[in-house]
């Protein structure tokens, strides 16, 4: 992977080109640059902490860590939302969106386009409800 990506961005490098990858003294060099890293090999795991690393116990830490995630019972989706997104309506948002796009050059900026919050976004007109 670091090779191919050293190839596309046409940066120098020392990997070989037969192998497509880097060789020892390249990892050694890396190794000396990064002390913080090492390699080593796998380590078996105890008992004692194996039955300590079930899914409810690593999950009930991991949202004790992130109190701002929370289980929650999924929700029936009201009739007029499953009416309002359907194929037709997925379709034309998405040409609309290739239009915009298009029309602001737009696709050589991807990387400074942002996600906007579903929680905010209406699939439904206020009077059908």
């Amino acid at each position: 992977m670091a090779y191919r990506l050293a190839e596309t961005l046409q940066l120098k490098h020392t990997f070989d080109h037969t192998k497509q990858m880097a060789e020892y003294d390249w990892l050694n060099s890396f190794l000396r640059r990064n002390p913080v890293l090492s390699i080593r090999k796998s380590e078996g795991i105890s008992v004692h902490r194996s039955v300590g690393l079930n899914k409810y116990d690593w999950l009930n830490s991991f949202l004790r860590r992130n109190p701002v995630l929370s289980i929650r019972k999924s929700e029936g989706i009201s009739v007029h939302r499953s009416v309002g997104l359907n194929k037709e309506s997925v379709e034309n948002y998405f040409k609309l969106l290739e239009q915009i796009m298009t029309e602001h050059q737009l696709f050589d900026t991807v990387h400074q386009l942002f996600d906007k919050p579903v929680t905010s976004t209406m699939l439904t007109r206020p009077d059908c409800n």
